[in-house]
């Protein structure tokens, strides 16, 4: 895994490639001119005739996107074809695997193929045995030999067919197909996308954002608007970030027009020995009509960890990134690197877009999905999981968002048992470190998504009692042995409370 993140292929990035018999046990690539040069991380390939016009058709299957591509043959009509689809009879397989095919053309020559049941890694062609049929030769005869020994010949072949046949029970021309047209299910505009550009096929709370307002001393959060917010990180002595406030600038009344609010904030003081003037010079003189500030080192943390959870190569954390939030301040499409007002203006309609649409403009290419969208609940799971090791209350809040929306039973209960137990540790790490406004906040936290927790109303109470708060302490100790009326610790504590009421 930190392998393929750091960009390296699973397994050598196995682009798929093809190779043309030049005779004399020489092959040639062929790959770009035969239109099969992608650069894909290939893994599975199925040889078929799709759309009925006898010539072979290739499914390829890929580790990276787009995960399956259909490579349609368009070689000219005159290359014809005759197909054979196998039943085996009694002392063999149903589908004849194993049946040994040898069709001889009027100039003598002589095709063979075996039925096999798989082509490659992961796959499995069409069952319908395809001969290609050189334009100066017709079928003869077809020999079969099936899989259990049995011979049999059939005369008669005619170029251009498709033919059945049975074990004992001769041969019939299959029905032809009826025409396959080839096309997209649905067709959408596709905005510019820079390399840097990632719209999520879902929105996401951000983690706890502060950040220190221009001309103000104390930090301030993100408070929910009524209009969507572009958040831009720069640098004062950043070239991209200054032609990127230019044109914001420029563009005022455009972005005001299309109801965005625009954030810009600096980074400059995050980094020792940085010209922490430099921004203040670049908002003045690019005359940038929108708020300002400076992000706090926290936040720019907590996103560079949000970054890491959502892309598989993470880039280094440069400015300018920009984030574009819905009214309820929910991401839904990053910026690595400048960005132009005509893109942000092309996403910002959609704001109040639903998830399918979200999933179409998470692509750079148009196309049909197989797949139901991710629920809210799974991309809030995935993003938690870089979060646990050095920001577990930020990993342990979007576990906590994933509970918000629907899940199924055995799921519910299984975030509900991850975020209690999450918050549940949390409580006591503070506790022991002496910082009991937070290990009070804690444990609320873990009681109220799992108030049956007995242990944690025991623990909770003991830290309640230390605070001097004994009827608050008192009523946490009743409740654990309510819960579980074998406490003991509960119990040696209410007595203990008890007596200091008394």
């Amino acid at each position: 895994m930190k392998s393929a993140r750091s960009g390296s292929s699973w397994s050598g990035s196995e682009t798929n490639r093809t190779f043309l018999n030049t005779g004399g046990g020489q092959f040639s690539d062929a790959s770009y001119i035969s239109g099969f040069g992608f650069d894909d991380d290939g893994r599975a390939l199925a040889i078929t005739d799709w759309d009925g016009d006898g010539d072979l058709d290739l499914w390829a299957h890929n580790r990276t996107a787009p995960r399956l591509r259909l490579l349609r043959n368009s070689s000219p009509k005159a290359n014809r074809s005759v197909a054979f689809r196998l039943e085996g009879g009694n002392n063999s397989n149903r589908d004849a695997i194993g049946a040994r095919l040898k069709l001889t053309l009027s100039n003598g020559s002589e095709l063979l193929q075996t039925l096999r049941a798989g082509s490659g890694f992961l796959s499995q062609s069409s069952k319908w045995i395809h001969f290609g049929i050189d334009p100066g030769a017709s079928p003869s005869s077809l020999h079969v030999i099936w899989p259990d020994g049995v011979e049999e010949s059939f005369p008669g072949i005619a170029a251009g067919e498709r033919y059945r046949l049975t074990e004992g029970g001769g041969l019939r021309r299959a029905a032809p197909r009826a025409a396959v047209h080839l096309g997209l299910a649905r067709q959408r505009t596709i905005a510019p996308q820079p390399p840097g550009q990632m719209v999520l096929p879902g929105r996401i709370p951000l983690p706890e954002f502060r950040y220190i307002p221009a001309g103000k001393l104390e930090p301030a959060g993100l408070l929910r608007g009524e209009k969507p917010l572009l958040i831009t990180l720069f640098s004062g002595t950043c070239e991209s970030c200054t032609e990127e406030l230019h044109e914001f600038a420029q563009g005022e009344e455009r972005i005001k027009a299309a109801g965005l609010e625009v954030l810009a904030l600096s980074v400059d003081k995050l980094v020792v020995g940085s010209d922490h003037l430099a921004a203040d010079k670049l908002v003045m003189a690019s005359k940038f009509p929108f708020p300002t500030g400076t992000i706090t080192p926290l936040s720019a943390d907590h996103l560079r960890f949000l970054l890491k959870s959502l892309y598989d190569f993470p880039a280094s954390f440069s400015v300018p990134i920009s984030l574009l939030l819905d009214e309820e301040r929910r991401l839904f499409a990053i910026y690595r690197g400048r960005v132009s007002t005509d893109l942000i203006l092309h996403d910002v309609a959609f704001s109040k877009a639903s998830d399918k649409q979200l999933r179409d403009l998470s692509v750079p290419f148009p196309g049909s999905w197989f797949t139901t969208p991710i629920a809210s609940s799974e991309l809030a799971e995935l993003i938690a999981s870089p979060f646990h090791r050095t920001f577990p209350d930020q990993g342990l809040r979007y576990l906590e968002h994933a509970l918000t929306s629907p899940n199924s039973k055995t799921r519910n209960a299984r975030l509900k048992r991850r975020v209690s137990g999450g918050y549940y540790r949390l409580a006591w790490q503070e506790d022991s470190k002496g910082s009991k406004s937070k290990a009070v906040a804690y444990y609320k936290k873990t009681l109220a998504i799992n108030p049956s927790n007995s242990k944690a109303r025991t623990d909770f109470g003991a830290l309640l009692g230390k605070q001097g708060k004994l009827n608050e302490a008192e009523a946490q100790f009743r409740m654990a042995l309510e819960l579980d009326p074998d406490n003991q610790v509960a119990k040696k504590n209410l007595e203990l409370v008890i007596q200091k009421r008394r």
